[in-house]
């Protein structure tokens, strides 16, 4: 992506000239603040003067197993869009397998650091490709997360949880047998009271005239899952979706989208349901 990115000197419709390479430019030196980083100069789009960059080296370490058997310089690529909209490091020019469709895995946060983004996209299988780095973090981003890491991806890419297990299809057909991880640990106290109803099913998509009986885990107050299968959840919903039976089952013979919600004594969850219409129609 970065072709188009050459150095280059524009006329503007004022006929100002740009710059080749102003070195005063605050980024570029924030940029070269930062330890490792050397060789940092702006660059501008042919196509749109507004539109800049960044090249610069980045300092790592030759084998991360052996600290000081020396290191060498990765040339990265940074675009600026503005200066209100978060800068992503690019580095898919350099390395290859970064622009090609692969199971990836990533860690990130938002809320200046409160809350937490662990994300494994699955790949080289028949339910999904995978992704580019650039796509992975458009899906971050989207989840809600201000700042994100690409980490060990392939048939690396595994995410557990210890109520659950497994929850992806390594692309290795099993775990993969690895030597590193990252955990998230809860230092909350035990506590076995059902505070919270969550769906089972992320998207609520049933087929008009089907039948749909959802299953919910159960949350303590301090988030950590309890019960993977509540049982006692009582249905209820909008009228244009359809009818409840037992309690438990929607009977879709409504149409579109409605609210679909579950009640066990005084806790409820609601979740957008959409009817799916028949592809012979």
């Amino acid at each position: 992506e970065s072709d188009h990115l050459d150095e280059y000197q524009y006329e503007s419709e004022s006929g100002q000239t740009n710059p080749e390479k102003p070195t005063s430019d605050e980024i570029t030196q924030k940029l070269e603040k930062i330890p490792g980083i050397s060789d940092a100069t702006i660059q501008y789009s042919k196509e749109n003067p507004d539109k800049y960059g960044y090249y610069f080296n980045v300092e790592q370490l030759k084998d991360h197993k052996n600290p000081k058997g020396g290191t060498f310089k990765q040339r990265c690529y940074m675009k600026f869009k503005d200066w209100d909209r978060p800068v992503v490091l690019d580095t898919e020019g350099e390395r290859r397998d970064a622009s090609h469709l692969h199971p990836r895995s990533a860690i990130g946060y938002s809320d200046g650091g409160s809350k937490v983004y662990f994300l494994v996209v699955d790949g080289r299988s028949t339910i999904s490709d995978g992704v580019r780095t650039s796509v992975l973090a458009d899906i971050m981003r989207y989840a809600g997360a201000t700042d994100a890491m690409n980490i060990d991806g392939g048939g690396s890419s595994t995410l557990y949880t210890s109520a659950l297990g497994v929850r992806n299809k390594p692309s290795d057909g099993k775990e993969r047998a690895d030597g590193n991880g990252l955990f998230a640990v809860s230092s909350a106290p035990d506590d076995s009271a059902l505070a919270e109803l969550r769906f089972v099913d992320f998207s609520l998509v049933v087929p008009k005239d089907g039948i749909y009986t959802p299953h919910f885990y159960g949350y303590n107050k301090y988030g950590m899952l309890i019960d993977d299968d509540v049982q006692g959840v009582e249905l209820s919903c909008s009228e244009s979706l359809g009818t409840i039976c037992d309690k438990c089952t929607l009977v879709a013979t409504g149409s579109g989208t409605g609210i679909l919600t579950g009640t066990l004594g005084d806790i409820g969850v609601s979740a957008t349901l959409t009817i799916r219409e028949s592809r012979n129609q």
